[in-house]
């Protein structure tokens, strides 16, 4: 039986195939709008991540290591703690990539002021593993395997908005940071086959940019465009670039 345990959050769901692949989120679009001291806050936001695929099958000896590049959908849900009114910090989950962490401070403004600005922080951790044999499954006379494959993503930004009426922010994002992805195969011997292990650890600094409008005071929604930008190091990967639209809900 095919396995693909996903990790998240400490919560273990089932799906499978062969290949071996990992999902990393771009940067979140961010509002310079830090939730209030004391409160907790929701974000929900549509966004995209980037999908790596090391090898169409783990299960081939050797396999065919080779770095493949597609975008794909994501949604984020996170929440978010005022530790004063010029400081959160958030936890949430994403559909395609695992766990992630956002902290804000800003260092002009509040949500009355016409300009604010603030530092933005994004984290994000992917892990996943799956088993099999050389048809990825499990049965008589296969020759096992096991991998893993696990990305991080680590983001900093200055996010500035300027409050173009009442109920209308319009906001502006601009960072960079630096995106890993990593794999490792395991085959086992068996049947004069000599197995063997099969890893890499690739990287890319980044830099992203953003605009959108956030329509509300107490709760935005949020309709946005964000340019990302990827140069990956020592992989037949070059330069990727992502452009993708954003719709978020944000409470503070």
């Amino acid at each position: 039986m095919k396995h693909f345990v996903f990790i998240l959050a400490g919560l273990v769901l089932v799906s499978g195939c062969a290949s071996i692949r990992t999902d990393s989120s771009n940067p979140s679009l961010q509002s310079p709008i830090t939730t209030k001291a004391g409160n907790t806050a929701f974000h929900g936001e549509l966004g995209s991540s980037d999908r790596i695929k090391f090898t169409d099958d783990a299960s081939a000896r050797p396999p065919d290591i080779s770095f493949m590049y597609s975008r794909s959908n994501d949604a984020r849900l996170n929440l978010a703690y005022g530790v004063n009114d010029r400081f959160d910090i958030g936890a949430g989950v994403t559909s395609s990539a695992g766990l992630n962490l956002t902290s804000r401070f800003r260092f002009s403004g509040d949500e009355k002021s016409t300009w604010s600005s603030a530092a933005t922080l994004f984290v994000n951790y992917d892990v996943s593993t799956k088993s099999g044999d050389q048809n990825g499954e499990f049965g008589p006379g296969g020759y096992n395997w096991n991998a893993k494959a696990s990305s991080t993503l680590a983001a900093l930004g200055v996010a500035i908005g300027y409050r173009a009426s009442e109920n209308v922010l319009l906001i502006a994002n601009a960072g960079g940071g630096e995106t890993r992805a990593k794999f490792e195969i395991e085959q086992d011997a068996a049947n004069g086959d000599p197995g063997g292990n099969y890893s890499s650890d690739i990287k890319a600094p980044l830099h992203n940019l953003g605009f959108g409008v956030a329509f509300g005071r107490d709760t935005f929604i949020t309709l946005g465009v964000m340019y990302t930008h990827k140069q990956w190091k020592d992989t037949s990967l070059g330069d990727t670039s992502t452009t993708h639209a954003i719709l978020k809900i944000e409470t503070h």
